[in-house]
């Protein structure tokens, strides 16, 4: 349209934060980012007749613009890309992290249970009492355990 700027953020709403934090942390995307501004202003300044050039030289320029906003859009996309695998990374590692002590809570359930039933009655009589509760904690530990195998081979 004649005389609007095309702002990055308003041409890629979607993308708003992340151009505004690759323009802080990312050179080459402020340096792209730079450029499209200033070509944005030119051809903004050219439709309204602030200025005056010929119609090939603002193709060109509204090119330039467009080959640009792709480079812009397509290091967005590759910074999104990155962050997804890298959050997939985390979740991936707090569930590693969870099954490992799922698995060490059940191996201390199980040494337990191999270790039989004490000779002084009175120790014995709480082991059995206990018993109970040791296996509800292993038959959720399981349960969880099994759900988190499932997650782990979702990344597989």
């Amino acid at each position: 349209m004649l005389g609007e700027h095309h702002y990055l953020a308003s041409e890629l709403p979607e993308y708003k934060e992340i151009i505004h934090q690759l323009k802080l942390d990312d050179t080459h995307f402020a340096k792209l980012y730079s450029q499209y501004a200033e070509i944005d202003k030119a051809v903004y300044r050219i439709e309204e007749g602030i200025e005056n050039t010929s119609d090939d030289y603002l193709e060109s320029l509204k090119k330039h613009r467009v080959m640009l906003k792709d480079d812009l859009y397509g290091l967005l996309k590759r910074f999104e890309k990155n962050t997804q695998a890298a959050e997939k990374t985390d979740e991936m590692n707090e569930l590693l992290k969870r099954r490992d002590a799922l698995v060490a809570r059940l191996e201390s359930i199980e040494k337990d249970y191999r270790g039989g039933l004490d000779a002084d009655s009175s120790e014995r009589a709480v082991q059995l009492e206990n018993a109970d509760v040791l296996e509800g904690i292993a038959n959720v530990a399981a349960e969880e355990l099994a759900s988190i195998e499932k997650k782990l081979e979702a990344f597989a």
